[in-house]
Parts: C-alpha cells; structure tokens; sequence
C-alpha cells in the first residue's frame, strides 16, 4: 500500500490511466462510503471524504471524455457550473482532451427542470438519456437546453448509453453516481473500473449503498482486481476493474 502523499498528481494520473485500446469503451464510477458502508449521510455524500477523496476526487476527472450522472445525484449533490479547475485544464490540453468535459444526465422519468442552476450554468450542452415512456411535452421542453436522446423503452438502458456515448468519440466514461446508476450498470456488466474511498467514519444505519437499493433481480457477483491501493490519514483509496 503507498501513502497517497508521497505521489505527485503526475503520479496518480498515470496509476490511475484508462487502457490504451481506444476501440473499446472504458467505464469508471467512483465513489466514496464509510467504513460501515454507508454512501451518504444524511442525503448526501459531501462530507464523507476528507482531504485524500477530494484530491482523487478532481484528478479522476482529468481522464474522463463525459462526465455521467444520475439526474438525482445532480439535484442533490450540485454540478453547476464548470467542473473543472484551471490545472484540470491545461493538464487535459496538454494531453489531447477538451478543456470543457461534457456531461450527460440519466433521468428516465425526466423529473427535471430547463430552469434549473444545471442547464443554466453548463459550460457546453449536456446530454439526458430518457426512456421512451417519458413525457413527450417534458422531453421537448428540456430540447432547448440540452439534447434528449431516447436510450430505452421503459427505462434507461446502460448498453444504449455506452454505444451513443462511444460514437460521439466519448470512450472514457466517468461516473460520480448515483446508486441507481451504478446499480444499473453493473446489472448490465458495464463497469471496467471502481474507484471507492473507504472513509475513517461511520455513519450509522439508514444510509444509502453505493450500489443503490430495491430489487435483486439480475444480481450477480462479478469478479474484479485490485489495481490501486492508497492511503491517506487513514482513508483507503482502492481501485478494482473488472477480472
């Protein structure tokens, strides 16, 4: 195990560098849990990191070619605004990458607002995946802020999201949540990596998982492989992709 502040960025960057075959997509989720599990206290998921996750947190961000996010994790959590600092961006142009990363949104009930701080504040259109059986009136009214595409009859499908996301050139697909979004990917055997910061902290019962809750149905234990393994102040910062 090595102490995450004994690593420059330079560092974690290359440890932490998608797989060379730009042929395939690459999907990564990252999240952070307390050591009892929990991926969220009291709603939210902002004060479970301490200073190791925030600095894993943004550098992660510097791979990705789309940001995609579940429509509650963007109403609960805030992703106003751009994502990225001023270092994020010279460190992607230096190597070939946007200075602005597109984000996508999963919201198969569209229960979303062009109003909201989201659609007004993004630096470039964002992306929403929708199931057919949304409201047609909701999807044309969300057309002037974003691009709506259909990705599902009665739900969002995880495989119609990766193949759009890849035609548009976006083969680094990052993830901050949420649950269900994860959950859903992995139902689909969709995830090649799984970033978790596993904090020094409890949070006691009635928390979310970073897996997400309800049904079981199409469950399945799926191998992974430790790659990374970091400390700092006693937060595990581990990285498994799929065996």
């Amino acid at each position: 195990m090595t102490h995450q502040a004994e690593l420059t960025d330079e560092d974690i960057l290359g440890l932490y560098s998608p797989p060379s075959d730009e042929s395939q997509a690459f999907v990564r989720f990252n999240f952070v849990m307390t050591a009892d599990g929990g991926a969220t206290h009291r709603g939210v998921s902002g004060e479970i990191g301490g200073e190791g996750d925030k600095r894993m947190f943004q550098l992660l961000r510097r791979h990705a070619h789309v940001l995609v996010m579940g429509a509650g994790t963007v109403r609960a959590e805030g992703y106003e605004g751009d994502l990225l600092s001023a270092e994020d961006k010279t460190w992607r142009e230096q190597n070939g990458l946007s200075q602005v990363l597109p984000v996508a949104l999963i919201s198969g009930g569209l229960h979303l607002e062009p109003s909201d701080q989201f659609f007004a504040q993004a630096p470039t259109t964002p992306i929403v995946y929708t199931a057919e059986t949304s409201s047609p009136e909701a999807r044309e009214k969300l057309s002037a802020v974003a691009e709506v595409v259909i990705a599902g009859r009665d739900s969002v499908e995880p495989a119609l999201v990766v193949k759009d996301l890849v035609a548009r050139g976006y083969r680094n697909i990052h993830s901050e949540g949420g649950p269900t979004v994860f959950g859903d990917f992995q139902r689909a055997n969709l995830v090649d990596s799984l970033c978790v910061t596993i904090a020094p902290k409890t949070a006691g019962p009635g928390e979310k998982r970073i897996g997400g809750e309800g049904s079981t149905e199409g469950n399945a234990l799926r191998e992974m492989t430790l790659h990374n393994l970091l400390e700092h102040h006693g937060e595990l910062l581990a990285e498994y992709r799929k065996a």
